[in-house]
């Protein structure tokens, strides 16, 4: 019975490796695959054969939003410094995340090394997420309003902090003057 559960784990944690290793390459995988701001723009989605560019490096894009020399300096490097970020991020994911699965593997398991591993694993997930979402802001203010409107209208990738994409519509300005309690009033969404 034990020998029957542990092969059953072993291969749920070798196809749970698989999945993870195949969405990485895929290319279709969500934003948080993605986190060195790196987005990447080709002159035909749907085709693969083509390599892809980093918008940041493509002449049209980069004429198009009339960056100057010292910003495209300035985002090289950031990029440069985030996807090694990234790289760091990801080697610790990877490595916190077989811990925690060999943890869990054990029979029984320890709950306090279980906890500890899922705590660990949790704060680089969260460093992750922090750090594309600190990447886009250091983008921000390396642009011009025209410059930022042109690059999320032209590449709305490069500026994705989640799981989705957020196409730019009418002009919202954001406050802080409401808090999420019950007393707040609803604005409905506007309709493009």
């Amino acid at each position: 019975m034990k020998t029957t559960r542990f092969l059953l784990q072993l291969i749920a944690i070798a196809l749970v490796l698989g999945f993870a290793g195949c969405t990485g390459s895929q290319g279709s995988a969500p934003a948080s695959q993605s986190d060195d701001g790196g987005s990447e723009v080709t002159a035909n989605e749907g085709q693969r054969s083509k390599p892809r560019m980093r918008w940041w490096r493509d002449e049209a894009i980069v004429a198009e939003l009339q960056l100057d020399d010292s910003q495209v300096q300035a985002i090289q490097d950031l990029m440069a410094e985030s996807s090694r970020i990234s790289s760091e991020l990801r080697d610790k994911e990877r490595q916190f995340g077989l811990r925690y699965l060999r943890a869990l593997s054990q029979d029984p398991y320890d709950p306090v090394l279980v906890e500890r591993m899922s705590n660990q694993l949790t704060q680089v997930l969260e460093d992750e997420h922090r750090q594309r979402i600190d990447n886009v802001r250091a983008l921000r203010d390396l642009l011009s309003e025209q410059q930022w409107t042109t690059l999320w209208n032209r590449v709305p990738r490069a500026l994705q902090v989640g799981r989705f994409r957020a196409l730019r519509g009418p002009k919202i300005t954001v406050t802080d003057n409401f808090s999420a309690s019950e007393d707040a009033p609803v604005f409905p969404t506007p309709v493009p």
